[in-house]
């Protein structure tokens, strides 16, 4: 063979590389797309489903936290590597080859996760009843944790959408492009830059969005994970408004609030950790689900609360403020956190293992009696001074 002819057979072979993995992105955008339609059977019932297919859901639930997930994460990273326009405008023929590989792994593994849905939502999340009370029996398959884990389930298909239609975009530009790039072309270096920074941005996030899947598996308490951050940023905006402030009776209403939101924040964290948050594998209790969304909520409510005083302080005039609304919403805090630390002392902490080296039962038992006595406290001291308004 001739070596133009060698060359003209080379870009031919690459053409058809480019091709199939255009192919395969749409494949896998195909694979995410919103409105999948799950085999569900809406003529079982609740309790049907639940007895006839618990112990082959329990198995579809191991095999999402321990197989599929940390497989579609590893795939994700190894896709991550090869998604660099620059290097694949080079049209490297082994380059497409891995591509095709890790797209087809990916392929296998996003039906293989629905499969496994197909299984634990048999009968749709939505037939279960929103406060649902005597779920304690089902254990790990709580409809609280279905609904919180096929949540975290669509969250990681959008992203994965949105990662899969990106490298779409960007296979279309490549056959577009010629092999040399130019300064102004679709393959130049700054668009590659740009394209790179993107990609990087949507697999990150699809890779948070797997950890968040993995958590919702053996975590009860992912919500409140996520909402102490929050919680957090709460406290940092009404800290830098009391630096602005120049009332002093506002001035004095926002020091009292800040140990509130302290307390607040403390909880979440402490009630977080791995020892109460699921030191075990699996980690069962007997809560039920309604306890979990009211638990769940808590952190939300919170925050939601704050933000509506951090509301009422920006104004800086203490003759609009409404000094016995402060103290209601101030109260509505004390009792979402009361009844948060009612489910975690009753149902998570005599759950903690005993081992040595690490805190223990007394340990925390101690520290949320301790962090009671300091949140009713810092109410009380917000109310006296909310009063005097």
């Amino acid at each position: 063979m001739s070596l133009t002819a060698s060359s003209r057979w080379n870009a031919s072979h690459i053409l058809e590389q480019k091709t199939s993995v255009l192919k395969g992105f749409l494949r896998l955008l195909q694979s995410c797309e919103p409105g999948y339609d799950r085999a569900t059977d809406t003529t079982k019932s609740i309790d049907e489903d639940a007895s006839i297919r618990i112990a082959q859901k329990k198995e579809r639930w191991n095999r999402l936290h321990s197989v599929l997930l940390p497989l579609l994460d590893r795939q994700i990273t190894n896709l991550s590597e090869l998604l660099h326009p620059s290097d694949l405008q080079q049209e490297s023929a082994s380059k497409f080859e891995l591509l095709l590989g890790i797209q087809c792994d990916l392929e296998d593994t996003i039906n293989q996760v629905r499969s496994a849905q197909d299984t634990l939502f048999l009968v749709p999340v939505r037939a279960f009843p929103t406060h649902f009370n005597n779920d304690q029996h089902l254990h790990e398959l709580k409809p609280f944790r279905l609904r919180g884990l096929e949540e975290s389930l669509e969250s990681l298909y959008a992203s994965l959408y949105a990662v899969f239609e990106r490298s779409t975009h960007m296979t279309k530009r490549l056959m577009v492009s010629s092999p040399t790039p130019n300064a102004d072309g679709p393959s130049s270096p700054i668009i590659s830059r740009l394209e790179r920074k993107v990609l990087i941005g949507l697999l990150s996030s699809s890779r948070d969005a797997i950890k968040l899947a993995i958590e919702w598996i053996f975590s009860l308490l992912t919500n409140l994970s996520h909402n102490k951050e929050r919680n957090h940023q709460s406290h940092e905006a009404i800290e830098k408004t009391s630096v602005n402030l120049l009332s002093e009776p506002v001035l004095q209403v926002v020091k009292s609030l800040i140990p509130v939101i302290k307390l607040s924040r403390l909880f979440y964290k402490k009630s977080t950790q791995r020892a109460v948050n699921g030191s075990r594998r699996p980690f069962v209790t007997e809560i039920d689900s309604r306890r979990l969304d009211c638990l769940s909520g808590t952190a939300s409510s919170v925050r939601f609360i704050l933000q509506k005083l951090l509301q009422m302080l920006k104004d800086n005039n203490p003759d609009v403020l409404d000094g016995p609304l402060m103290v209601k919403e101030v109260n509505r805090i004390q009792i979402c956190l009361e009844e948060a630390l009612f489910s975690v002392m009753l149902y998570f902490v005599p759950l903690i293992l005993e081992t040595q080296g690490f805190p223990d039962q007394k340990h925390y038992n101690s520290w949320f009696i301790v962090w009671f006595s300091q949140l009713n406290l810092a109410v009380q001291n917000f109310i006296d001074v909310a009063e005097l308004l």
